[in-house]
């Protein structure tokens, strides 16, 4: 099968190309190739893969230190939401509250600061709000915790200014993500009277920052937005973002594709639009002849191929 062989590829690919990934992230380091690496061990049912994946966990954690930034890309939310992945199927045994101490403490004591810092990433995404998302997915936690981390990821949310960021296509990811993390906690919370008025507010910020059919950051959001409640959105709003068009192109096909698969990871997205879908075992083998090609970057691209075909 295609799968197989794609994968096999993947895997040794990565294995050859370990001592060249210096990041330590999820979307772009080595905790993304460690999670690769535990579901691949039990895909094929080799405990060589599953050592490999410890081996890195162990690496990882002896990297970690005050400078690395808290952004869910190449910092510690990447880390932290791995970590709950890899906890919650059960590679890794022991006290969820011991192993993610340290990352509950620099993500969801200071949420605002970390969202500042979010605001100024690459790749802006609430960070801390979706490592809560998979904190809270690995464990019962106390009521009178949850409650706290929760209303200090809204509190947050509230105290933002988006106009700071001054790229229209990263403050629609940042909104969307944001949108995305307030419906998931929504859930926790009994009165959800707090979350509608952010909601419009979001969508409103949104909208004014759309100005192409081909960001493709305009499909996340209409994605994002279908799932929440309409009757807690001005008919208005909702209207308008429904009616926007994303225009897919052979410019932005090779982008499309990078990004659900980025988007599969965060929000557990399927991948759609993308006619690279379709070509995957051309695409890998493209990626490994280009001798041009980051090794850092290929061995983070060729994780997030890997752990999609695996769902297929």
């Amino acid at each position: 099968m295609i799968e197989k062989r794609i994968l096999l590829q993947i895997s040794n690919t990565i294995i050859a190309n370990l001592n060249n990934a210096d990041g330590i992230g999820f979307l772009y380091g080595k905790i993304g190739l460690a999670l690769f690496m535990y579901r691949y061990s039990r895909f094929v049912n080799n405990q060589f893969y599953e050592n490999i994946a410890d081996e890195i966990i162990d690496d990882i954690y002896n990297k970690m230190n005050d400078a690395i930034p808290r952004n869910y890309e190449r910092g510690l939310a990447g880390i932290g939401c791995a970590m709950c992945r890899i906890i919650k199927e059960k590679y890794v045994e022991g006290d969820p509250s011991e192993i993610l101490d340290v990352l509950d403490e620099q993500l969801l004591c200071d949420v605002k600061e970390t969202l500042m810092e979010d605001m100024n990433a690459d790749y802006p995404i609430y960070s801390s709000g979706l490592y809560l998302l998979d904190r809270l997915s690995v464990e019962d936690v106390a009521d009178s915790q949850k409650e706290q981390w929760i209303f200090k990821v809204i509190d947050a949310v509230e105290a933002i200014d988006l106009g700071q960021i001054k790229d229209d296509s990263s403050r629609i990811l940042l909104i969307s993500s944001i949108l995305f993390v307030l419906f998931k906690l929504s859930g926790f919370v009994a009165d959800k009277c707090r979350f509608y008025p952010l909601y419009d507010y979001l969508l409103e910020c949104a909208l004014q920052s759309i100005n192409r059919n081909r960001d493709v950051n305009i499909v996340l959001l209409k994605n994002v937005v279908s799932l929440l409640p309409e009757d807690r959105i001005t008919k208005e709003l909702l209207v308008k973002v429904k009616s926007i068009n994303f225009h897919m192109d052979v410019m932005n096909e090779s982008l499309m594709f990078e990004s659900e698969l980025n988007w599969y990871w965060l929000f557990n997205m399927p991948l759609s639009l993308s006619p690279l879908i379709t070509k995957l075992d051309v695409l890998v083998d493209k990626l490994l002849l280009d001798i041009d090609f980051d090794l850092y970057m290929m061995n983070s691209k060729l994780a997030k191929i890997g752990t999609w075909v695996m769902k297929m």
